[in-house]
């Protein structure tokens, strides 16, 4: 007997909207439409569409979850999921707890990358699973490193030796100069263009910071919203590079550096710096981040006599009461540490 076929609606794709269609086949009518009515019972059962890529599902995820958050907690996001690309073609079902323990494993020397992978991949399969996609939260029980604590610290005499002999190109070394020189946030100094520095007041001005909508650039204010206006000593405007572009960093095309690109600007600054201190790839000899020059300079600016806190204050963009702590804890640190030492020496 020749078979006859039909084909029949299950539902609709929870991502694309677009209907989810199979083809039946039977000897007769009555049994194709037994046939129909036991493939949408088996659908109902299964309650999901097992072709989804999780790609297609992260997406849909990050539009309803994230998309109403602001650029920069956005950009922090990506940061994340853009380690996911090894599961991009895989569908949704079919990833399992050991694929993102892969993940974790391959980024396991930065533990607040790890920590928080793992904290939004929980978020995504609970909601898929609320969205009937999948059966199992294979995010529970990661293994993760512990968590590092930042430590605010001002750079060692060996950090500041190897800054100076490091063999930086000129746009690392004028991110080191500015840095130290100014104890701008890493963000604030990404931001700085021709029209920060005004040669005839010899001052710099810091109004703007660079954030990152889904790894491109964009200009907002500094993180307190305050704008400073900060001196600039004559044995500076030297270091100031010529620049064809408006902004001192940016990408070889002369656009502002998109966040991955800044990433691996830091870091090779951090590996030369490493290298100089007699480090290599396998082995870190410091701990630094260029938020440590930050560190630096105001530890330099907290000794400084003849200066209010507020004057200090103002020059790092705290508040008198931020300054104080953020800042003097790290001082009674190192104060404790050079009595103890002197203790010892007697």
């Amino acid at each position: 007997m020749k078979k006859i076929s039909k084909q029949i609606t299950l539902g609709y794709d929870p991502i694309t909207g677009k209907r989810i269609r199979i083809r039946i086949y039977a000897d007769s009518k009555a049994g194709l439409k037994q046939a129909e009515k036991d493939a949408i019972r088996e659908y109902a059962k299964k309650g999901r569409p097992s072709h989804i890529l999780y790609q297609d599902y992260e997406k849909k995820w990050f539009d309803a979850y994230c998309s109403h958050t602001q650029p920069h907690t956005q950009a922090g996001y990506w940061t994340i999921l853009n380690k996911n690309k090894p599961l991009y073609s895989k569908k949704l079902k079919d990833i399992t707890r050991t694929d993102l323990q892969k993940i974790i494993n391959d980024h396991w020397d930065s533990p607040s990358v790890c920590i928080r992978y793992a904290q939004i991949m929980k978020r995504i399969f609970a909601s898929a699973i609320d969205d009937d996609l999948c059966q199992k939260n294979v995010a529970l029980n990661l293994s993760v490193p512990k968590a590092v604590k930042t430590v605010r610290r001002p750079l060692t005499e060996e950090e500041l030796t190897a800054i100076s002999k490091a063999e930086f190109d000129p746009s690392e070394r004028f991110m080191m100069d500015v840095l130290l020189q100014f104890g701008l946030r890493p963000q604030e100094a990404y931001a700085l263009n021709k029209q920060s520095f005004n040669r005839k007041a010899r001052t710099l001005t810091i109004d703007k910071a660079l954030a990152w909508d889904h790894n491109q650039p964009i200009i907002k204010s500094t993180k307190t919203g305050v704008t400073r206006v900060l001196p600039v000593p004559d044995s500076f405007w030297a270091r100031i590079p010529d620049t064809k572009t408006l902004y001192y960093f940016t990408e070889d095309n002369g656009q502002l550096l998109r966040h991955h690109k800044a990433d691996d600007f830091a870091r090779g600054i951090l590996k030369k710096i490493n290298e100089a201190m007699g480090g290599t790839d396998k082995l870190k000899v410091t701990d630094m981040t260029l938020y440590n020059c930050r560190h630096h300079k105001a530890s330099l600016l907290y000794y400084l006599p003849g200066i209010s806190v507020k004057k200090k204050a103002q020059y790092m963009g705290h508040s008198e009461r931020m300054f104080l702590q953020t800042y003097s804890h790290m001082m009674e640190d190192k104060e404790d540490s050079e009595v103890l030492r002197q203790a010892v020496s007697l």
